[in-house]
């Protein structure tokens, strides 16, 4: 196996649960984890961090005692051990309310991001998250992307969650996070640049991987239960 793109759909775990399985992390996660000011957070940073040590171990044949994760200034995470005699496993997370995303690979740079939108049963909440987004693509986005979102002047949300997933991917990718926001994802990207997206209906969430190679795995889908079941 050269590269694994996974998913976790979940609903939020209980304190009791997220204590008992707090141990299995790395200590750097657990005080993340603790300073989480709700339940949901602090489940998307430990199924994040369980996530990624089962499909490291798979991808890497390593224990989860023997991987060594470090996070760069950028907030990159890189796996330190040498696979195949080089430190060539290049691995992205990603996380929002209900979804938790792994994309990683053998020799290959690789990006992935997801997020869900907002709750179409809030109006309130969901009128001010709109507006929120409009600026976001005003400020980030290209006069051709502006064009696919606003559609005859109409802000068309689930196309704003197609490109700046992308764009979002695309910065992990090169580790240059903001500092890439602003290229072109529909037009302007490398040619040696793959992506895969698609929608997530039952967390109304959007999801893009992005690597060097091409994409031809389907993800892997988890409950949280199975998951946990898994340790």
């Amino acid at each position: 196996m050269n590269m694994k793109l996974s998913i976790c759909i979940y609903d939020t775990l209980t304190e009791d649960k997220i204590k008992e399985f707090l141990p299995l992390v790395s200590q750097d996660r657990q005080e993340r984890i603790l300073k989480a000011t709700t339940a949901d957070k602090k489940t998307q940073l430990l199924l994040a961090g369980l996530l990624t040590l089962k499909e490291l171990t798979e991808l890497s044949g390593l224990s989860k005692e023997e991987l060594d994760i470090k996070v760069l200034d950028s907030g990159k995470p890189i796996l330190c051990n040498a696979i195949n005699g080089k430190s060539d496993l290049g691995f992205s997370l990603s996380h929002t309310p209900g979804v938790v995303a792994f994309y990683g690979g053998l020799s290959q740079a690789c990006g992935i991001d997801v997020e869900a939108m907002p709750p179409a049963d809030d109006m309130d909440t969901y009128v001010k998250k709109i507006g929120t987004l409009e600026q976001i693509a005003k400020r980030y986005f290209t006069q051709e992307e502006l064009d696919f979102v606003f559609e005859r002047e109409t802000f068309l949300p689930s196309r704003f969650y197609m490109l700046w997933t992308k764009k979002e991917a695309y910065g992990k990718l090169t580790g240059n996070g903001l500092a890439d926001m602003e290229v072109n994802v529909l037009s302007a990207l490398p040619a040696s640049i793959q992506s895969l997206s698609f929608h997530i209906p039952e967390k109304r969430a959007y999801l893009t991987a992005i690597s060097t190679k091409p994409i031809d795995v389907l993800p892997t889908r988890y409950t949280a239960e199975a998951l946990l079941e898994s340790f």
